[in-house]
């Protein structure tokens, strides 16, 4: 078996071993993780328009009975590529938990025992949040955004939304709340630790001892330093 030796003469076959081992299980890990939203996706293609139709549900309830205006699809495939777009991302969001497991099933091998504690709760709570988020914008914000934009609409004015465009705008406001909903707890937690009613676990504690070290450096002063430079060195005197 032929064996190769770094520049201080130590064997490197394991750790290119280990390297390649750990490359192998990532790409099996994605491998099973797209399989998993491709064989979702499959199961609701028969019901994207009916996903379309209810992600538009709080759109088409704001607009009163009787009144002209709709949803339109300016592009030529728009009808088509539309739903297949909310059945991929509904697809996503069913799978999420399978694939946060292959992320952490990677991961949690070179944690420590400590640092699995703390990682896997907030994962967790993390997903959760970020779902409580996008339920609150399409039960309560939706509904209140679309039934002031019909009250403000100017006389004579239409409202036609094209279907791309309000699929974009729903994908952004999911997204907004989803990370507001995750972080406005972090931020909570960080200003009660701060005001010293709380103590974080001895992770966040020394992650936080870091960060202040890293704020105390002091930043480096080009005019300090060339004055430095620029001082004769110290007379060393004779012995």
């Amino acid at each position: 078996m032929n064996t190769s030796q770094n520049d201080y003469g130590i064997s490197t076959d394991g750790a290119e071993e280990t390297f390649f081992s750990h490359l192998v299980e990532l790409r099996t890990r994605l491998i099973r993780a797209v399989l998993a939203i491709l064989i979702v996706l499959l199961c609701l293609l028969p019901w994207a328009r009916q996903l379309y139709a209810l992600l538009a549900l709080p759109l088409m309830s704001a607009l009163p009975e009787g009144y002209a205006g709709s949803m339109v699809s300016t592009d030529v495939v728009g009808g088509f590529l539309v739903p297949l777009k909310v059945a991929t991302m509904t697809a996503f969001l069913i799978a999420l938990p399978y694939v946060l497991y292959q992320v952490w099933a990677f991961v949690a091998p070179g944690l420590y025992r400590h640092e699995k504690r703390f990682a896997l709760p907030l994962l967790v709570a993390s997903v959760l949040l970020f779902f409580l988020g996008i339920a609150f914008a399409y039960y309560l914000v939706f509904p209140a955004v679309f039934r002031f934009m019909v009250a403000i609409m100017p006389e004579g004015v239409t409202w036609m939304t094209d279907i791309d465009k309000y699929l974009s705008f729903v994908v952004t406001i999911f997204f907004v709340f989803g990370i507001a909903f995750v972080l406005v707890p972090a931020v909570v937690v960080s200003v009660v630790m701060e005001d010293g009613t709380a103590k974080p676990d001895p992770v966040t504690a020394k992650i936080l001892a870091r960060l202040a070290e890293a704020e105390t450096i002091p930043l480096a002063n080009p005019e300090t330093e060339s004055s430095a430079a620029s001082d004769p060195p110290p007379k060393v005197p004779a012995a």
